[in-house]
C-alpha cells in the first residue's frame, strides 16, 4: 500500500502527540533538588495560586490535595497516609509521597517533601530546623496528569553531624523553607502568629520528627612500615700467606786434595828409601780438613809449605847418606 507524503506526515505527528503524552503521564517527575524559600519576612505571600482557595491538608479547609500516601522503606517501612503515622525513623528511611489530585483551582501549585536537621524526636518551635540537602519537588504538571497520580517526590535521611542528632520529615506546599524556627518562618499559620511572623493560609501537609545517633567516621591510625633491616656485610677473611720455604745453603765442603810427591828412584842406600818413602805417605796421609771458614788460599799455602818442608826433609837425608863417617 502506497502512502502519500501528507498520510505519512500525519502519522508522524500523531505519533509525537502520543509520546508526549505519554511522557507527561509518568509521575514522579521531580527536582532532586528542589528550590528554597528564604524570603521569611514575607513568607508565604505569593506561593499560593491566586484561584487556590485551599490550605494545606495539616490544618484549613479545604485540603490542597486529595488521596495523599506516603511509602516508606528501612526503618519504619510501610505505607501511610500521614507522615505522623510512621512509627520511627532511621539512617536507612526512605520516604516517596504520591497524592490523586489536586484540589480544583490549585492545580498550578507546588509542592515539597524535604528533610530538615533537628536535636529533638519532637518539633520545638523556639530551635531552628535547618533545611539538608534532602529536598524534593514538582509543580503543576510536572507532578504529573492525573491518571497515574502525582508526585512522586522522594526522600532519604541525610547523614547525622555533630550538630544534630535528628530528622524533621515536612511536606509543604510551596518550595521548602531553608530554616523552620525563630531564625526563619513556619508552615503552620498558627506557629507564625505565635512568633509574630506574616499570616497567611497553613502550608504544611504532614510531618514527622525522629532522633538518631550521630557515629563520627572511624580514623585508621597510620600505619608505620617496620624499619627495614639491611643485613650485615659478609666479611670475607684475608687470605692466608704461606711463607716461602727457607732455602738454607750449606757451605760447599771442599776436600783438600792429597799432594803426592814424586819420587825419583834413587840407587842410595836402603835407609835413604826408607825415609823418603815415610815422609811420602806421610804427605800423602795427611788428613782431609773439611772447609770451615779458611779460605782456599790459606788451604794452599799449607800444602806448599809442608811440601817444601818434606822436599827439605828428604834433600837432608840424602846427605847425611852421602857423607862418610
Amino acid at each position: 500500500m502506497k502512502l502519500s507524503r501528507t498520510k505519512i506526515a500525519t502519522l508522524l505527528a500523531s505519533t509525537g502527540l502520543a509520546c508526549g503524552a505519554l511522557a507527561v503521564v509518568t509521575p514522579g517527575i521531580a527536582s532532586a533538588a528542589g528550590p528554597v524559600t528564604t524570603s521569611y519576612a514575607t513568607y508565604p505571600a505569593g506561593i499560593m495560586p491566586a484561584t487556590c482557595t485551599a490550605q494545606g491538608n495539616a490544618g484549613g479547609s479545604p485540603a490542597i490535595l486529595t488521596g495523599v500516601v506516603y511509602k516508606v522503606t528501612g526503618t519504619g517501612a510501610g505505607t501511610y497516609f500521614s507522615l505522623a503515622s510512621i512509627p520511627t525513623i532511621g539512617a536507612d528511611t526512605a520516604v516517596t509521597m504520591s497524592w490523586k489530585a489536586f484540589t480544583a483551582g490549585c492545580e498550578t501549585s507546588g509542592i515539597s517533601l524535604s528533610v530538615k536537621y533537628v536535636n529533638s524526636a519532637t518539633f520545638s518551635p523556639s530551635v531552628d530546623q535547618r533545611l539538608s540537602s534532602s529536598n524534593s519537588y514538582c509543580q503543576g504538571a510536572s507532578c504529573g496528569n492525573g491518571k497515574n497520580g502525582f508526585g512522586g517526590l522522594h526522600v532519604s535521611m541525610p547523614p547525622l553531624t555533630a550538630s544534630y542528632s535528628g530528622w524533621q520529615i515536612d511536606s509543604a506546599v510551596g518550595p521548602a523553607l531553608g530554616i523552620v524556627g525563630p531564625s526563619g518562618s513556619y508552615y503552620s499559620a498558627s506557629q507564625r502568629s505565635a512568633a509574630g511572623k506574616a499570616g497567611g493560609p497553613n502550608m504544611l501537609i504532614s510531618a514527622k520528627n525522629g532522633a538518631g545517633v550521630y557515629t563520627p567516621p572511624t580514623t585508621e591510625a597510620p600505619t608505620t612500615a617496620a624499619p627495614v633491616t639491611t643485613a650485615a656485610p659478609v666479611t670475607t677473611a684475608a687470605p692466608v700467606t704461606t711463607a716461602a720455604p727457607v732455602t738454607t745453603s750449606a757451605a760447599p765442603t771442599t776436600t783438600a786434595k792429597a799432594v803426592v810427591t814424586s819420587r825419583t828412584p834413587s840407587t842410595s842406600a836402603p835407609a835413604t828409601r826408607v825415609a823418603n818413602t815415610a815422609a811420602t805417605q806421610a804427605i800423602t796421609q795427611a788428613p782431609t780438613l773439611p772447609m770451615t771458614g779458611v779460605s782456599l788460599r790459606t788451604v794452599w799455602l799449607a800444602l806448599a809449605a809442608l811440601t817444601l818442608g818434606g822436599s827439605l826433609l828428604v834433600a837432608s837425608r840424602r846427605r847425611a847418606v852421602a857423607l862418610p863417617f
